[in-house]
Formats: structure tokens, sequence, C-alpha cells
């Protein structure tokens, strides 16, 4: 059962691109929600982010009651129906933009970072690749569910950069995983118990790029309505500068669950 819950999404170009590469998806009939920024020029990021968000919707709604369907990889029986469905959703995007790229030589190299989600029976499963991220915010603190796949991130881990420098790295942006980037990917999927008041944010990293996390909280905490809130993200990194596409999506559970 798809839980109820309050949703909103605003993309906005932002003030430096010539176009806008992101994009969201949410069908809440499925309890499915997705946001991916897409990369290449040309173009061909804006093809990259739509060609994985249909991808992904077509296959949660083909996999909701066909039970003939075919998986794109064989089905991990020690996982949930809902962690299978993400992962063969991100894995079809993954090989339709491959396909598109080698069908239409002057998109070769496209690709597209992504987080997706799909609300079932009280609980969030979540899946990402690249440096969008998701966030949880509940009882005044924001927490960051996700890992960014990205270089800079990886110097973290090892040692070689504190949080402090990756911020303004000349090498911030780039990604170590993205949809398109290879025949096989690594998606990193996990699960939330879903809490009354709570509220998780989907984002392009032209909003975690633009302002701090501590900015993100308090937008999150002022106590407006979910669409003012979304629209007060995207000003902030707007006033920021909004060097980047911004992509923002909202998922509310009502305090009275």
């Amino acid at each position: 059962m798809v839980p109820r819950v309050a949703a909103c999404g605003l993309t906005h170009q932002g003030r430096v691109r010539e176009n806008n590469e992101d994009a969201y998806l949410y069908d809440d009939a499925m309890g499915l929600v997705a946001v991916a920024d897409g990369m290449g020029g040309h173009a061909a990021g804006e093809v990259a982010s739509r060609i994985a968000c249909e991808a992904i919707r077509e296959f949660v709604v083909k996999s909701e009651s066909n039970q003939a369907i075919t998986w794109p990889l064989v089905y991990r029986k020690e996982f949930s129906r809902e962690w299978n469905r993400l992962l063969g959703a991100l894995s079809l995007a993954n090989g339709r933009i491959l396909k598109y790229a080698k069908e239409h030589q002057k998109y070769l190299g496209m690709g597209t970072t992504v987080v997706a989600g799909l609300l079932r029976d009280g609980r969030l499963t979540y899946a990402h690749v690249g440096d969008s991220r998701i966030y949880r915010h509940a009882d005044g603190v924001l927490t960051l569910l996700t890992e960014d796949h990205s270089w800079v991130q990886e110097q973290i881990r090892l040692g070689n950069l504190t949080p402090e420098q990756a911020e303004h790295h000349p090498l911030r942006n780039v990604v170590t995983r993205a949809l398109g980037g290879a025949p096989q990917i690594y998606v990193d999927l996990a699960e939330k118990i879903l809490a009354p008041g709570e509220t998780y944010l989907f984002c392009t990293d032209g909003l975690t790029g633009a302002i701090p996390d501590a900015a993100i909280g308090a937008a999150l905490g002022d106590g407006l309505p979910l669409q003012e809130k979304a629209g007060t993200l995207v000003r902030l990194a707007l006033e920021a500068g909004g060097p980047d596409n911004v992509t923002v999506f909202l998922i509310e559970v009502p305090k009275q669950a």
C-alpha cells in the first residue's frame, strides 16, 4: 500500500546554464519519485535525464502487478521487492541510455545521476547513482541519507581532503558513477521506516553545490507549506548565483499518520 504523503517538485534552469538538463518524476499511484541530473553537453544531458525518468517509471509500473515481466537483473530474494524493483528500474534506464547513445552518435558519452524512491507499506526504499542527494528532515535535524559518488568524496574517504577543502575543489563536480557510464552499474540502495512529521528532500547538486546544509535545514524547518519550502530552496540557490540547474522534490509525511 502506498502511504499518504504530501509531495511537490520544482526545477529551474539557473542563472548560468543555457538549458535545463535536470528532470524529475512523481507517480502518486506508484509512490514513485525520481530526480535526475543529466550531463554530456549539446543537449545530451537533457536526453539522458529524460530517458532515465521514463525508463524508471516504465519498469516500476510494469513490475507493479505483472509477475511475468523480464527483469533486467537476477531477482535478489534476500532483499525486498521494492529494492529489486528500483535496482531493475535503474538497470533498465542505464541500458536505454547506452542504447540511445550508440544509435545517435552525437550523444555518445551522455549520462545522468539519479536518486529514486518507492513509498510502500510505511517505508521509503531509495536508490542513487552519482552526486544527486536525498536528505531526511525531522525534529529540526537534517540528515544526509546518500553518499556522493564523486571524486572529492572518495578523497575525503581516503583522508586526502577535508569536507571543507572538497567544497571548493576544482574537481568537485566530477562524478565516479552515472547511468550511461558503463554497461554494468553499481547502485546504492537502502530503506527507511517512515515516521509522522518527516520531510524527505530529493535534489540535484545545483542545490547542494550552491547553498550549505545549514541553509537547507533552515528552509525545511520554517513551518511554511511544502510548495513554499521548495520555492525557498530554489530561490536560495539562485541568490547564491544559480551556477547550475537546480531541482528539488519534497515528500512530507503527515504528522497524524
